[in-house]
């Protein structure tokens, strides 16, 4: 990427950057690499193209909790529920929210969180 720098830089070739860092934020998220993952997916949220700005948020919530920012995790993965998630993605991201939940010692709460993540994901059907 450093080698086509400049021409990403060109506006004409601004969905390819666009892509390529989602992409990027992505891989390293997978890879365990969420502190890197983080500033690229911050920038990806900012981002104006039709893209999956749901994925951007599930996977910076997923960034924020392991790297132990555990308000902005609740606010990603919420915003990315909002933005409306796959199913497989929802699943997770409310698993984590309820993990949260349940570590703030309100486990009424969480136990209606996961609920809900059963019942809209079809788990248990």
């Amino acid at each position: 990427m450093q080698s086509n720098h400049e021409e990403l830089r060109d506006p004409r070739n601004r969905d390819l950057y666009e892509d390529l860092q989602e992409r990027r934020g992505f891989a390293l998220t997978s890879l365990r690499r969420y502190a890197e993952a983080l500033p690229i997916l911050k920038e990806a949220a900012s981002f104006t193209k039709d893209s999956d700005p749901h994925l951007v948020y599930f996977y910076m919530g997923i960034c924020y909790q392991d790297t132990s920012q555990p308000a902005s995790a609740k606010e990603a993965l919420l915003r990315a529920i909002q933005l409306g998630v796959s199913n497989e993605h929802e699943a997770s991201a409310r698993y984590r929210l309820g993990i949260f939940i349940f570590q703030g010692s309100r486990f009424c709460t969480s136990k209606i969180s996961t609920g809900i993540c059963f019942a809209t994901s079809g788990i248990g059907d």
